[in-house]
């Protein structure tokens, strides 16, 4: 922050100062100030700027508010905080790590949303914190398949796309779309609907009803996606993806 207010140490007179702040008077300032200062100011300055910062690379789109959850992984040692992973063969210290949860809006490339854990939590458990509005859409990886939650959501109509565990067991109910058996098939060459399932609190199990879109690239790359979202057209959801 120091460093961005002395590339603009020509305009500083406009806000009342004379010189830029050390930074040691900057950092013993936020030392006593609450975060809820800087929530604010990101808040304000997204709600009034965010016409201007819209991808285009999303005109395609039919929807209006689609959000990327994605995680990071910032290492640190193990004297800060608990390790994380396996232990080393060589003798070194075993890291441990800050994970940085993320949900960002995919128009303006924006985070909205940042938890913090430990690097060993995992993925998934970050969709518990999540509170959106009805008919929103998320997209994320396979690391963040979570039934119970996926029942949550389609109950709130709150629609994902998500990448299908490679593991991942489930019933096919009804082919939708099969263009497998073409020569040299790419784009979305397979729609069906299936269920999947979770046991509750008290182990009963509980069928979940999805979407499995399989979909092919120029290149001959396969993914195979997950959806709670019924209606949408399967080129929609490969282009949510996307």
């Amino acid at each position: 922050m120091c460093e961005v207010i002395l590339g603009c140490e020509g305009k500083l007179t406009h806000l009342g100062f004379d010189k830029a702040p050390a930074r040691s008077t900057l950092s013993d300032a936020n030392s006593n100030r609450s975060y809820l200062v800087f929530k604010t100011i990101y808040f304000e300055l997204l709600k009034q700027y965010h016409s201007f910062i819209l991808d285009t690379r999303l005109r395609g789109l039919s929807i209006r508010n689609l959000k990327i959850i994605d995680s990071t992984t910032i290492r640190l040692f193990s004297d800060i905080l608990r390790g994380v992973g396996r232990n080393t063969l060589d003798g070194s210290r075993k890291k441990g790590g800050i994970k940085v949860h993320t949900m960002m809006d995919a128009f303006s490339g924006v985070a909205e949303f940042i938890h913090m854990t430990e690097a060993r939590v995992h993925d998934r458990k970050f969709l518990y914190h999540i509170d959106l509005p009805a008919n929103s859409f998320m997209v994320f990886d396979k690391a963040y398949n979570l039934y119970s939650q996926f029942d949550k959501w389609t109950k709130q109509k709150i629609w994902f796309v998500a990448r299908m565990k490679d593991n991942a067991v489930y019933h096919v109910t009804k082919v939708l779309l099969d263009n497998t058996k073409k020569k040299n098939p790419k784009g979305v060459i397979k729609e069906q609907l299936i269920t999947v399932g979770y046991k509750d609190t008290v182990g009963n199990l509980i069928r979940v009803k999805l979407r499995r879109i399989s979909f092919i690239t120029q290149d001959g790359k396969l993914y195979i996606f997950l959806t709670n979202n019924l209606t949408l057209p399967a080129s929609q959801i490969a282009l949510i993806y996307k």
